[in-house]
């Protein structure tokens, strides 16, 4: 049974999926794929399974400044955890977008908020890099892993 003490997730998602879960006794593998982790704590559908069950993520956040903040986020937590409680590898934080091509493409956001867009404008923008899914499957060799959780929050 899986339980989680620090529901993160916007509108409670993680507590829904795991009555469903628990209540069906469906196994779930510990991987997640976070795909707009943002700070990775905000409204986060992936830090209470790292944080607290010591799942493996791949998580992707093309604004660097929230991605700056998912690092120190989840590096925070690794180094209270010994080798034993990561599984493969733990966490890895990447700073792209999932995107249909791989390349780049321009990020809008403005100034008071760190949400950002590739299809609205707004008052400042960035390039950022972005993977496609195949790519992203190629890259991270997820053809062999059981992905437990995908989560995809974009704007």
């Amino acid at each position: 049974m899986l339980d989680i003490k620090n529901d993160t997730s916007q509108y409670k998602t993680i507590t829904k999926l795991l009555e469903i879960v628990n209540d069906k006794n469906i196994e779930i593998s510990p991987f997640i794929v976070d795909i707009g982790a943002h700070d990775g704590v905000f409204l986060s559908n992936s830090w209470p399974f790292v944080s607290e069950l010591a799942w493996s993520c791949i998580a992707f956040e093309p604004n660097p400044t929230s991605f700056l903040e998912l690092q120190k986020n989840y590096w925070a937590v690794l180094d209270t955890m010994s080798l034993e409680q990561c599984r493969d590898g733990c966490y890895i934080p990447v700073n792209m977008a999932v995107a249909p091509n791989s390349g780049e493409t321009n990020l809008n956001f403005d100034n008071d908020s760190m949400l950002g867009s590739v299809v609205y404008r707004k008052s400042k923008s960035c390039l950022v890099k972005t993977i496609s899914p195949k790519d992203l499957v190629e890259k991270f060799a997820l053809e062999d892993k059981r992905i437990g959780i995908l989560t995809i929050d974009t704007e």
